[in-house]
Order: C-alpha cells, then sequence, then structure tokens
C-alpha cells in the first residue's frame, strides 16, 4: 500500500505523476493530472545540414539539437540531445552514445546544468533528476522491507527505487498501447484536468457517453402543455 502522499497532486508536471499512485495498484485507472505549464522554451528550426554544398538529393539530415527541453518529463532510452561533439556533456541518470547522443537511462525530469571543467572552463551538463514521488515511494517501501520479519527481502533503496521506475515504464506502456487502440481519451486528455461526469467518463468526449439506438429506444415524448 502506497503512503498518503499519493493523496495528493500539489506540483504534479506530467502524466507520470498523477499515475504514480495508480501505477502500482492493480485494477486502478489513469488519473488525469494536472496541467504542464507555461513552456518559456521553443523548438527552433533544424538546418538540413548534409554532406554535400548543393544539398542534393543524396544529402541527409542529422536532426541535431535538443529533443527535450528542462523540466520535461523523460523515460528510459528517450533521446534527449542530437550533438556534433560534446558540447553538453552528461550528467546524472543519462548516458552517451558513440555520436555524442544524450538519453536517458531513468524516468524524471530534464535538468540542464552548468559546472567547472578541466581549466576552469564552464561546462553545460543533462541531468535527469528523480521524481519525488519515485524516491517517497521507493523509501516507503524500503521502509516496510526493513520493518518485515522476513529476512530474505533486501532493503536497499536503490533497489526499491529501481522496481518502482520498471512499474512505471509497464504502466506508461500500457497507456500507449490504449491510446493507439482508441479505448482511452486522447494523450492530451491524459495530462489536463478535464471536466467529468459522476460515473468517472469524461464529459466532453462523445466516445465516453453512451450510445442510444433509436431505432429499439424511441426517444421520450416531451408531455404536452395544459
Amino acid at each position: 500500500m502506497l503512503p498518503s502522499f499519493c493523496s495528493s497532486q500539489h506540483g504534479a508536471l506530467s502524466l507520470l505523476r498523477g499515475m504514480v499512485c495508480t501505477a502500482l495498484q492493480p485494477g486502478l485507472a489513469p488519473a488525469a493530472s494536472e496541467g504542464l505549464g507555461a513552456w518559456t522554451q521553443h523548438r527552433t528550426a533544424t538546418k538540413k545540414a548534409g554532406g554535400t554544398a548543393k544539398q542534393s538529393v543524396g544529402s541527409h539530415p542529422k536532426h541535431l539539437g535538443m529533443k527535450m527541453f528542462d523540466g520535461e518529463l523523460a523515460f528510459p532510452g528517450m533521446i534527449l540531445l542530437r550533438q556534433r561533439g560534446t558540447k553538453f556533456h552528461p550528467g546524472q541518470n543519462v548516458g552517451i552514445g558513440r555520436d555524442h547522443t544524450i538519453f536517458a537511462t531513468n524516468v524524471g525530469t530534464v535538468r540542464v546544468t552548468t559546472g567547472q571543467g578541466p581549466g576552469g572552463k564552464e561546462r553545460r551538463y543533462i541531468n535527469v533528476e528523480p521524481l519525488p514521488e519515485v524516491l517517497a515511494a521507493a523509501a516507503a517501501n524500503a521502509k516496510a522491507a526493513a520493518a518485515s520479519a522476513s529476512p530474505n527481502r533486501s532493503t536497499s533503496l536503490k533497489l526499491h527505487e529501481s522496481l518502482v521506475v520498471e512499474e512505471l515504464v509497464k504502466r506508461r506502456a500500457q497507456v500507449k498501447r490504449a491510446i493507439l487502440r482508441g479505448s482511452v481519451p486522447l494523450e492530451p486528455a491524459l495530462y489536463f484536468n478535464l471536466p467529468r461526469n459522476p460515473d468517472g467518463t469524461l464529459s466532453w468526449l462523445e466516445r465516453t457517453r453512451p450510445r442510444i439506438n433509436y431505432a429499439q429506444n424511441p426517444a421520450p415524448v416531451a408531455p404536452a402543455k395544459p
């Protein structure tokens, strides 16, 4: 059973923060979370950089640049930056490929920081900060395991954090498959609070309303006014 922090969605920034409680409890539907907030950054156009000067047919774009900005939600394997060289260096919970592509290795929010490198030069680092809800859930599970009488249960905080992350990744895959099947509302509906009916269905989507077959159930006739 998850701790009481699950009942509060204060500070939610993404789908994951609204689902972190239901992800570990089977049989519960994902709840809509708070909005993503006002973005201050924007993605500029990527120039088609090829190998020839005339940009011929054989010239292919490299798609360089930032793919996810500071504050966005990242899952393991998501590409955060494509670059030539190391203009940005890998920080915490990220990896770097042979072509200097930086990708996420944990669930969390993207953070771009600066620090001193060799020779006192300033370096820019890309990090992925774990979500506070994930850390709190891992700490609660580790505490419960430590209080348990079973000596075989591990109390490692890092192990419990990885288990929570794996469960959230599985939950995200389930949501994505449901979106592709069309059995849940469109993806933006999972990120913002929307009006709901008393039974929990969204009130603004026609697909959530019951379809009435008027051939079998004719519409009721309004009583005549006296």
